[in-house]
């Protein structure tokens, strides 16, 4: 049986950060149908959020930071994206996010939040916190 360690995950995952190698240009979603995300998704599981100023967001190679979380798991963590409303036109209830690859193609995963977010104006917005260890941070 392979077991890889802390040391060794976060090293090879820091080394592919750092050399573009892996999830260069990725682009994280938010997503607006009643959906739990499965090892077999692909782009039409998920309806993107359509409310008012809503933009899928482009996270460098060099923003994913590797890390070890308290219970022992390595993984990457990318930047705190900030998603808000700029307007009242149309609204959303989020229940979760996707991450594709740089073209927009194919699904590398889905997290469904703990709770929907109404996104619902100005204000509504969260900050969240992708990683690729499948625990998510929101707020």
């Amino acid at each position: 049986m392979l077991v890889f360690t802390q040391a060794g995950v976060t090293s090879i995952l820091a080394d592919a950060a750092a050399a573009g190698k892996i999830l260069d240009g990725a682009l994280v979603h938010l997503y607006q149908n009643n959906y739990n995300p499965t090892p077999f998704d692909v782009i039409a599981d998920y309806t993107e959020a359509t409310y008012t100023g809503y933009a899928s967001q482009a996270v460098a190679s060099a923003a994913w930071n590797p890390v070890v979380q308290a219970d022992g798991s390595a993984g990457l963590i990318g930047p705190g994206l900030f998603f808000n409303p700029t307007g009242t036109a149309i609204t959303n209830v989020v229940y979760g996010y996707y991450v594709t690859d740089s073209t927009g193609a194919t699904v590398l995963w889905g997290e469904r939040f703990a709770a929907p977010v109404g996104m619902t104006g100005p204000g509504s917005g969260f900050t969240m916190v992708p990683q690729l260890n499948g625990v998510s941070q929101s707020s």
